[in-house]
């Protein structure tokens, strides 16, 4: 088994792992400044894969999926895929009007992230960017471990509206 078919079964391990474990998870519970929120567990009624962010005060979550896994050799790329809620389902949606989607790579276990992660809107077929798709790339894991993927929406002045985390194992 290569190295990048390990690393995305060990990405969809630690999605389902909360769901069959006993009590809070300390992984997820813990308190840090910057952290709001911290919900891995998808809607129901989508595929996990689909909306394993959730972001409660917007009433929307969304989705990764990875483009490039990161290796020591290159950075990564993934696609986050927002959607919000309408009637009971999930329909693609940009971030509302006025909010920044940024990532931050963070390990907190050793109490530090990494290098900053770009997130860019990429442009569809008609050339203007497609509902609810934002691309971060550079994604780079200092080094192995136990990792969060931290996906925040900003005000225009740089205050988190609302986030969402993704625990995420490197390495």
């Amino acid at each position: 088994m290569n190295r990048s078919k390990i690393l995305k079964f060990a990405s969809v391990v630690l999605l389902i792992l909360p769901e069959f474990a006993c009590g809070a998870s300390p992984l997820l519970n813990h308190r840090s400044p910057d952290r709001d929120r911290a919900r891995t567990s998808s809607v129901e009624g989508d595929a996990p894969e689909s909306c394993t962010l959730r972001f409660e005060r917007l009433g929307m979550c969304a989705g990764l999926e990875w483009v490039r896994i990161p290796s020591e050799e290159e950075t990564g790329v993934f696609l986050l895929r927002f959607r919000r809620f309408e009637n009971g389902v999930t329909v693609p949606a940009d971030a509302p009007s006025g909010l920044k989607v940024t990532v931050k790579l963070w390990m907190p276990d050793m109490g530090h992230g990494s290098s900053p992660v770009k997130v860019v809107r990429p442009e569809g077929a008609s050339g203007t960017p497609e509902a609810g798709l934002y691309r971060a790339e550079d994604v780079h894991f200092v080094m192995p471990g136990a990792w969060e993927i931290r996906v925040i929406l900003k005000n225009e002045t740089g205050a988190p509206v609302d986030q969402s985390v993704l625990p995420y194992q490197a390495g």
